[in-house]
């Protein structure tokens, strides 16, 4: 797997229960190649609900490069009364470019338990991220203008790398005091560290400042969070209305320590029913790191039959950025931008669903005033106003035994600051067949993923921030990936084939300035499922 520092996910675990087994590969190995040491972790895969008492799923992957992918995840249910879930997944490889290698774990286990004057649900999270940095490749005329593998093209740092982990505990009780009145006492705690080390002496020619230490540095930040509420909730089977207190933070850099007391409030608004639904939140600090900040959503649905689902939603927030991003000391960035205005955001999205003839759109519209963001010498401003508007068109074409998926995104509006491709195509054809007396099941296809050229923000492997540049293009090149799996009672067997065009559409394969995209790169793999 290529470097994580690339674009904006880290890693996308697909849904392995809605897709037919060649899409889910397609897009679970496609997911793998685009990670970034930014420490953002999105994970998609849902547990099945099931009426069994237990459930087990196992999933490995292993490929080139070292590639390893396991995943287990667990449900229990204990009769009416709830169920536990847990879920582990580890990733690890080297990249197709030199010191690239990276091992991540993200493990949770959650329970639930529901009584007729009590509720408890209870979470823990944790997820650890370690890998080199090389800083991009050197060159980009090494590689473009050259048939040289990536593994000899020569990069910006050799002995770099960085530690990144994340534990949340949140707990949600509700306690039922009278008729529909009822106490929700709930916390949770959420504690972040990012490390980062490497050579002062050989990475001056790509830092250009060092501050405290020209031979070794190890640059660290801690972020934690403790917020403990207590609220009152009017419940019917239609409606629910809350209101609670938050929070306490602790910030840690390497040379110094910041620390909120902070109070606010929230209001929860929740009305169901057959044929339509309204959400409503709104929160307001009264003090501590977000003192003066707000934030208001508001979001409706219909339900015209069981096919057709129409909803819409609206916001409003006026919050900071986050706290290493206003301040921060390290070898080789510092600053401190207490100055900062909080950046004013206002949206606005409407989504039509049919169910019938797979079809999904989503328009949405962004307004930002006082838009933050890092400049091209990686230094924070704000813009007064920014725009963004964007269409999501989602349809299955289904003609006999064969499907066509089809993913469009198309963004509007984008100012100097605000940097998105403007088009971005997901298409591919799957089957699936049944042989040997209906015995096996093979599913087999592929597809490609494209996106137009744009100016993409670079990224800073010491502080993991990305900020602007005008002078590399990326994009305008397809990903063509292939698959085949066949399964056979509870087991599963996969084999995938990714960037499959590789040197035979030009060498523009980049997700991001200076990092490329994996090459072309094989990966087997079994999936068990275990019922009761």
């Amino acid at each position: 797997m290529r470097n994580l520092a690339t674009i904006s996910f880290i890693l996308i675990v697909v849904n392995l229960f809605g897709q037919s087994e060649t899409q889910k590969l397609c897009d679970l190995g496609r997911s793998q190649s685009k990670k970034v040491v930014t420490n953002i972790y999105d994970a998609s895969h849902v547990v099945p609900i099931d009426t069994a008492t237990s459930i087990t799923e196992l999933l490995y992957l292993f490929g080139a490069q070292e590639t390893q992918i396991l995943e287990v995840v667990h449900q229990q249910r204990f009769n009416s009364l709830g169920r536990v879930v847990l879920k582990h997944l580890m990733s690890s490889g080297n990249g197709s470019l030199l010191y690239d290698n990276f091992r991540t774990v993200k493990s949770s286990i959650s329970s639930t338990i529901n009584r007729d004057k009590f509720d408890n649900q209870v979470s823990l999270e944790y997820f650890k991220d370690g890998r080199s940095l090389n800083g991009g490749i050197k060159k980009d005329s090494a590689f473009t203008n050259t048939d040289l593998s990536q593994d000899f093209l020569e990069v910006n740092l050799s002995n770099n790398s960085s530690s990144y982990s994340r534990f949340l505990f949140k707990q949600d009780l509700s306690l039922l005091i009278r008729r529909k009145l009822w106490l929700i006492p709930s916390i949770e705690y959420i504690n972040e560290d990012r490390n980062y080390s490497g050579n002062g002496n050989t990475d001056s020619s790509f830092f250009t400042n060092v501050y405290y230490d020209e031979n070794q540095l190890v640059d660290y930040y801690r972020w934690r969070r403790v917020n403990p509420s207590i609220g009152v909730a009017i419940r019917d089977s239609t409606c629910q209305l809350s209101a609670s207190i938050i929070s306490h933070n602790d910030y840690y850099m390497n040379r110094d320590k910041l620390n909120w007391q902070g109070l606010g409030a929230k209001l929860v608004v929740n009305r169901v029913k057959t044929t339509n639904q309204l959400r409503a939140k709104a929160e307001y600090h009264f003090s501590g790191y977000r003192k003066g900040g707000y934030k208001v959503q508001l979001r409706t649905g219909f339900f015209r039959d069981t096919s057709n689902r129409i909803s819409a939603d609206i916001s409003s927030s006026l919050l900071p950025p986050k706290i290493y991003q206003i301040k921060y000391y390290g070898n080789h960035y510092k600053w401190n931008y207490n100055a900062i205005h909080y950046p004013w955001l206002n949206s606005a999205g409407l989504f039509y669903q049919n169910t019938r003839f797979k079809f999904q759109a989503h328009i949405s519209g962004t307004t930002i005033k006082d838009y933050f963001y890092f400049d091209t010498n990686k230094v924070a401003s704000q813009v007064n106003k920014a725009h963004f508007a964007s269409l999501k068109v989602k349809k299955d074409f289904v003609i006999g035994r064969f499907k066509f998926p089809l993913k469009t995104n198309f963004n509007f509006g984008q100012s100097a600051e605000m940097r998105l491709p403007e088009a971005s195509i997901t298409g591919g054809v799957f089957v699936s067949l049944k042989v040997f007396k209906a015995k096996l099941k093979l599913d087999l296809g592929g597809q490609c993923n494209w996106f137009s050229n744009y100016f993409a923000d670079r990224f800073e492997p010491s502080t993991g921030i990305t900020y602007l540049q005008n002078d590399k293009l990326i994009g305008n090149y397809p990903f063509v990936d292939f698959a085949v799996s066949s399964s056979i009672k509870g087991a599963s067997f996969y084999f995938m084939a990714l960037h499959v065009n590789e040197n035979l559409t030009g060498r523009n394969y980049y997700t991001r300035p200076d990092y490329l995209e994996i090459g072309s790169r094989f990966i087997f793999g079994v999936k068990w499922r275990f019922v009761n």
